[in-house]
């Protein structure tokens, strides 16, 4: 059985969001400007794999993002990931392009994966895991 990670992210100052059946997480808009959220609606993931940061920036007019992932498990968990990047106005840009890339977190271990859009239109992202 597959789990999944959802997180849509943001290119500089727009909003986001997103649902899905495993973790959603981002950048929202507030009346106070923009605050990082994450919510949990798997409780495997939630008790075992949390987001711990999300970075985003525009990078000679590409969108690069960085997702800091944090094993709350004693255990190592290994799965795998993969980015999507979207236009404006929510079509996936170069879809089925990126593959699915392996990684083992150890216990307790917070790590950084990262990617680079593949052209300038992209303004959103979303990240998927699956074991």
């Amino acid at each position: 059985m597959k789990k999944y990670l959802f997180i849509a992210g943001l290119a500089t100052f727009m909003a986001l969001a997103g649902c899905t059946s495993g973790t959603v997480g981002g950048i929202k808009e507030t009346d106070t400007g923009y605050e990082s959220y994450i919510d949990y609606n798997n409780t495997i993931l939630a008790t075992r794999l949390k987001v711990s940061d999300i970075k985003y920036r525009k990078v000679n007019g590409l969108l690069q993002v960085s997702v800091d992932l944090h094993n709350h498990w004693d255990f190592d968990l290994d799965f795998q990931y993969k980015f999507k990047f979207f236009d404006k106005d929510g079509f996936e840009i170069a879809a089925g392009s990126r593959p699915w890339t392996p990684v083992v977190i150890t216990g307790n271990e917070t790590i950084s994966v990262q990617a680079v859009a593949p052209n300038p239109s992209a303004e959103t992202f979303k990240i998927y895991t699956q074991d």
